[in-house]
This record gives C-alpha cells, structure tokens and sequence, in this order.
C-alpha cells in the first residue's frame, strides 16, 4: 500500500526524521521498523506513542499484545 503522506518529527537532539503515514488498516511486512501512531486532528497530527518493532506485520495495540504494553 502507498503511503498517503509524510511527516517530520523532531527529536531531543534536534533531528528531523521523516514518516510515512498509512491508514491504520495498512498490512506491513515482518521487518524491523521505528514507528509513530498519531491521529489527524484537521491539517495536525497529535502524537500518540511512539515506537519500535522487529516485526512490523505485528500490531502493537492488538487484543492480544495489550497486556505486553
């Protein structure tokens, strides 16, 4: 699936680092990944959590993943 768009978030050191956005019911790949999950809020995003995965194709927020969290 395409991504819909990109955002850049900073970090403490003052780095940008660019993300795609997908729609929550995109399917990804099992790889590795550094993600944000965020909710559009008009032409703003409100940063929910931020994250990082080996397995990309796993939801972090799943029933069964809730109580690893």
């Amino acid at each position: 699936m395409a991504s819909i768009g990109t955002i850049a978030i900073t970090g403490k050191s003052g780095t940008a680092y660019q993300f795609n956005i997908y729609p929550r019911s995109a399917k990804f790949a099992a790889v590795g990944v550094a993600y944000v999950m965020a909710k559009q809020n008009g032409n703003n995003y409100i940063l929910i959590y931020i994250g990082q995965t080996g397995d990309a194709s796993q939801r972090p927020f799943n029933d069964h993943r809730k109580g690893l969290l």
